[in-house]
Parts: C-alpha cells; structure tokens; sequence
C-alpha cells in the first residue's frame, strides 16, 4: 500500500477495429483499477495476467450477452479472440493469464482479486 502510483490516461494506437480497441481498453482499465485500488506493486507476470484475465472475462461476456455492447459482434471474431488470449505465447501475458485463469477456478473473480490485494500473489490451488 501507499506506492503512489497514478494514471495521467490511457492510450490507444490508431487503426484499430472496434473489438480490438474494446479488448485493448479492458486490460488497459484492468491495470488502472489495480492501481486504483492500492493494490501491492505486482509481479509483471501476475499484474499482465490479472488485465488479460479482465480481458478475456470481458470478451467472453460480450459472447454470452451480446446485448450489453454497442459494438458490431460477430461471435467467430470474439471466439477467436478469446483463443488468442488463451494461446498467447508471449511470458507475462500467455503465462499470466493461464496461472490466473486456473487460480480462479473454483473462485469467484472478487475471491482472487481480494487474495492477491492482501498477498500480493495468486491463491494456492
């Protein structure tokens, strides 16, 4: 606690189609909610999985409930998408996001999230 960490604003490269943007946005609010909420200085393989985590849970309700969004769908773009995050090679946010996808099963998000507030790690499996 008390890492005085802020966010001036969040920045998004031009040329992007609307889901991309929207899939970009919710990691992106994921690290600025961390923040916000105090949260310990993360490992950045735990703080990158945490956004595509948020990510990913995003997209997937814009699969189920397709109704929420304003955005244009087309649910073979969002399954590809959620693949995507799911295959991710790259360490922090591939790895990441499949340590802490597996941390919350069993678990609600708030579970996992109020675990690593106070630990500053994922919960034990």
């Amino acid at each position: 606690a008390g890492h005085n960490r802020h966010i001036e604003g969040i920045e998004l490269c031009s040329g992007l189609d609307s889901l991309h943007a929207a899939q970009v946005l919710a990691h992106e609010f994921m690290h600025t909610w961390l923040w916000m909420q105090d949260f310990p200085v993360l490992s950045p393989w735990l703080e990158e999985g945490l956004c595509e985590l948020g990510s990913f849970l995003y997209l997937l309700e814009l699969l189920h409930d397709p109704q929420t969004s304003c955005l244009a769908l087309n649910a073979e773009v969002l399954r590809q998408r959620l693949r995507a995050i799911e295959v991710n090679a790259r360490p922090p946010y591939g790895n990441g996001f499949r340590g802490c996808a597996s941390a919350l099963r069993g678990r609600g998000l708030h579970d996992v999230l109020q675990y690593v507030r106070a630990h500053g790690s994922l919960p034990p499996q």
